[in-house]
């Protein structure tokens, strides 16, 4: 929680609680496993899938069959 990282409001918000609250430090990753995705996916029924912040991204074609893979900065208009 440091600027630069997160908004000065943020930082702000924070620095009044810092002093109240006892804050403890715990990453988590937020990936989820393939057998979740397609929870996921089924769950929503989405119209398409465009896998972002993942290195396998073309495999998805192979699990899913409304997929659209873009490349970095490639822009994508949603009508």
């Amino acid at each position: 929680m440091e600027e630069g990282y997160s908004k000065a409001s943020t930082v702000k918000t924070y620095e009044s609680l810092r002093n109240r609250c006892d804050f403890v430090y715990a990453h988590t990753s937020g990936d989820a496993d393939l057998e979740a995705l397609k929870q996921f996916a089924s769950a929503l029924k989405p119209k398409m899938l465009i896998p972002v912040h993942t290195e396998y991204r073309d495999d998805f074609k192979k699990c899913f069959d409304n997929v659209v893979v873009l490349d970095d900065k490639e822009e994508f208009l949603i009508n």
